[in-house]
């Protein structure tokens, strides 16, 4: 993939997903489970395009673990 096929990596990790669903589909295979970070245009398509085939999602739990020290800190930067 072209640098400039996409406008950010946020876009980038949406293109891959797209990439990789249309792989599988030519290769006449379903994902059951795909395991994601928290990217919430990620998480809409699966949640419209692919849960509907059968695709569960699940979120990578070490970025939810991440996204919770991340608030817990900036609260606590917050107070001092």
């Amino acid at each position: 993939q072209q640098s400039n096929e996409v406008p950010n990596s946020s876009w980038c990790e949406h293109e891959g997903l797209l990439r990789l669903e249309q792989f599988l589909a030519r290769k006449n295979l379903n994902l059951d489970v795909i395991i994601t970070d928290r990217n919430r245009q990620n998480a809409a398509y699966i949640r419209r395009n692919m849960a509907p085939k059968g695709t569960t999602h699940y979120y990578d739990i070490w970025h939810i673990a991440k996204g919770k020290y991340n608030v817990k800190l900036t609260i606590n930067e917050d107070v001092i």
